[in-house]
């Protein structure tokens, strides 16, 4: 008998990734900020994927409700996980010093990035800058599924391992950071 399930695999490893950032976060958030570490959550998330991990689960070979119920679990888990990754995020946000308006972006990678990133804001009379004062390319996104003013930003700097790298916004009637 040969059976795969390519999604519950992929959702495993989206999950395993998910938790890893919000753990790590969170601990940087408790240490860094005094937030309480969400102990309880997190080892209820990190049991149930490892019970996930069974040899029928993980290779799709289980029983037709088993898999859905795990299909279930990992939307649950990863529910979580963005919303503690996000909590911690926001406690550090508060915590990084800065002096003007700005974007921080976040690197829950164990590489350095670099990339592009969405930002949410009107543009029209501002721009976004390095530490140095340069401008950073941006560009508006446009599409049916925009909502608002949205920009790709380009920025070539790389964004540490497990930290965060600061763009300062200048200009005129700057909205939505």
């Amino acid at each position: 008998c040969y059976s795969a399930e390519t999604s519950v695999k992929a959702s495993n490893r989206k999950c395993e990734q998910n938790l890893l950032a919000a753990e790590k976060f969170s601990v940087m958030a408790e240490k860094l900020c005094g937030m309480e570490y969400p102990r309880k959550k997190l080892n209820k998330a990190w049991k149930t994927l490892l019970f996930n991990q069974f040899h029928d689960i993980l290779p799709g070979t289980s029983i037709h409700e088993a898999m859905e119920m795990t299909r279930e679990e990992y939307v649950e888990m990863n529910e979580l996980g963005n919303g503690l990754l996000s909590t911690a995020v926001e406690h550090l946000n508060k915590n990084v010093n800065v002096t003007t308006d700005g974007i921080i972006v976040w690197n829950f990678n164990s590489m350095p990035v670099t990339g592009t990133v969405i930002v949410e804001m009107n543009l029209d009379n501002a721009k976004i800058v390095d530490e140095n004062g340069n401008e950073i390319a941006a560009r508006e996104v446009f599409g049916p599924a925009v909502e608002g003013s949205e920009y790709n930003v380009s920025d070539k700097r790389n964004v540490v391992i497990d930290g965060y790298t600061f763009s300062g916004v200048e200009g005129d009637d700057v909205t939505g950071i």
